[in-house]
């Protein structure tokens, strides 16, 4: 099964306002949540799990996340506990 892990968190900082009250993944560009373009590659590429890394209790963009790919690509979460980048 080919994975690929996909860095979605963080709080944004440097979008604000934009990204106030929203994970900066799911800013709009181009009419569509910026992290679709990234999951419809890895897809393409033939990726069968997409490991989202995230805030904890980012439930939108997992929400997100989920309507972008075919029910056949699984998507995970792994929930970070503390701030401490990549």
């Amino acid at each position: 099964m080919k994975r690929a892990l996909l860095a979605s968190g963080g709080q944004g900082t440097r979008l604000f306002p934009l990204s106030l009250g929203r994970n900066k993944h799911i800013l709009p560009v181009a009419g569509e949540p910026m992290i679709n373009y990234g999951i419809r590659d890895l897809v393409a590429s033939g990726v069968e799990e997409v490991i989202l890394a995230t805030n904890p209790d980012d439930y939108e963009i997992v929400r997100v996340a989920r309507s972008a790919v075919p029910t056949s690509v699984k998507i995970s979460v792994v929930e970070a506990s503390a701030e401490r980048g990549l």
